[in-house]
């Protein structure tokens, strides 16, 4: 009897790695989230009428069972706000500064930007196009109908859909068949919709797709094309760095100098200009990571998390600063940063009665890097097949989520995305299990309890996401791509 091994074959690049119902499922979330956003304030006002009048005479509306005055605006009928993501805002504001040609103050703009700024650059078209024509942007305060946004929106939905193609050409190389693929980009499209429509990140969307792509090169031993796709995600959302020893684990150790230096080449050459023109506001965001933990939804973890600064009732007062003020550049952003800070300080203690504690999200996240390179390590010990490599870099992808101190809902969709992609190649009972569990995640994720219940609980429905598709040690590959067969001969 005689063992022979098939190596992997590898996949071109062809026609067939873009299918209908991918560019189906990409037109629908970018239709469907501009009518959430241009149509539903309208809608919802016409339908569901929730403005009462109250005892005083005054139009109120129902939070939390309690009745909260309106805003004048809510009162008048023909009035349409329209629902935009409002993350986004600032990083399309820190964009502006680099269509304008000061690169060196993107973390200095008041904006919050906590990412690499990769993508400024691919933001910068839209932005430009929208300065062009006149358009109006929702920055540094909200306005009600934002034009800009009518072109940056549907931008934003197709660039930030990218993971939609990678993990459709990951089922593919899985063997699952065309009617689950079919379901599964649909179920991918839903969990990315709140993403990219509701809290507008198309950084971490695209990142993760060129992030995916990089990790099948890698599988397949292009070790030159998978150091600079990940040098590209890198560049746009460090997070996704969590899958790069991952990369290394499936990389000869020959390659690991080369690697690493594809891998941190094209963050760098975006770095230098901001840490050369403005170093402490720059490492402020990327080490320190502010987060607002009485926005968010805090953990266990916020306790250990070290506590940046307090907004004092100071804040509160609004900044007078006269235009005659402005002489610089760096003017305009003092007077932005402090207008923001006093609007928001203002916004949010009416909203939530205390004033906004900010916290540094960075330190806790040693612990998910520690993770994720242990998961390296096994990898390249025990080199596994694609099946447990794609469970893997979702267990890496939930590491982020197990210790992070304070957790937005669309912290959980890379883990949810290839957790339900390695469900879908076993049974089908264990693939609708784990969409339940992420479509209780994506419910429950919006809603705040005590910081040791809420942890919990996504931690029970992640770890249920991830448990549903966990394959066995020693799977072997399945698919198209990476197909080990082990035939039996006769001498």
């Amino acid at each position: 009897m005689k063992l022979i091994r098939i190596k992997p074959t590898k996949v071109k690049f062809s026609r067939q790695w873009v299918v209908w119902w991918v560019v189906l499922a990409v037109l629908i979330l970018a239709v469907s989230g501009m009518l959430y956003s241009l149509e539903w304030t309208r809608l919802l006002g016409e339908v569901a009428k929730p403005l009462i009048k109250c005892s005083s005479g005054n139009y109120c509306y129902i939070k939390n069972h309690t009745l909260h005055k309106a805003p004048k605006w809510a009162v008048h009928k023909s009035f349409t706000w329209w629902i935009t993501p409002g993350d986004l805002w600032g990083t399309l504001r820190a964009t502006q500064y680099v269509v304008w040609g000061y690169f060196g103050g993107v973390y200095t703009t008041g904006a919050p930007l906590v990412v690499f700024p990769g993508i400024l650059l691919i933001l910068a078209p839209a932005v430009w196009l929208s300065q062009t024509l006149g358009l109006n942007f929702s920055y540094p305060f909200a306005i009600p109908n934002p034009t800009a946004w009518l072109i940056i929106g549907p931008y934003e939905m197709l660039i930030g859909s990218l993971p939609l193609f990678a993990l459709d050409a990951l089922a593919k190389r899985l063997g699952i068949s065309t009617a689950r693929r079919v379901v599964l980009t649909f179920l991918e499209m839903a969990a990315l919709w709140p993403l990219l429509v509701i809290w507008g990140h198309p950084e971490d969307a695209l990142a993760v797709g060129i992030g995916l792509y990089g990790l099948m090169a890698a599988y397949d031993k292009r070790h030159v094309k998978a150091g600079w796709l990940f040098g590209i995600a890198i560049s746009i959302q460090p997070l996704v760095g969590l899958i790069f020893p991952i990369i290394f684990g499936l990389t000869e150790k020959r390659h690991w100098l080369s690697l690493g230096i594809r891998g941190v080449l094209p963050s760098f050459a975006l770095l230098v200009v901001p840490i050369i023109s403005s170093p402490r506001s720059t490492l402020r965001a990327i080490l320190q990571q502010p987060n607002y933990p009485t926005i968010d939804h805090p953990t266990p973890w916020v306790y250990l998390s070290p506590k940046i600064s307090l907004v004092t009732p100071s804040h509160i007062k609004p900044s007078h600063i006269k235009p005659s003020h402005i002489k610089h550049i760096s003017d305009i952003h003092h007077a932005e940063k402090t207008a923001l800070i006093s609007h928001t300080a203002s916004v949010i203690h009416r909203i939530t009665g205390h004033l906004p504690l900010v916290v540094s999200a960075g330190p806790t996240r040693i612990f998910a890097i520690i993770a994720a390179f242990t998961i390296g390590y096994w990898i390249l010990r025990h080199h596994p097949g694609l099946i447990l490599v794609l469970w893997l870099a979702g267990l890496s992808f939930a590491a982020r989520c197990f210790f992070e101190s304070v957790i937005d809902p669309y912290y959980f969709w890379p883990a949810i995305g290839l957790g339900i992609l390695v469900a879908a190649q076993s049974s089908r009972i264990r693939f609708a299990l784990a969409a339940l569990f992420a479509a209780a995640l994506a419910v429950f994720s919006y809603w705040h309890f005590n910081p040791w219940v809420y942890w919990l609980l996504m931690m029970v429905l992640l770890s249920g996401v991830l448990a549903t598709g966990i394959p066995s040690v020693n799977s072997a590959d399945v698919g198209i791509s990476g197909l080990m067969e082990i035939k039996e001969t006769e001498n």
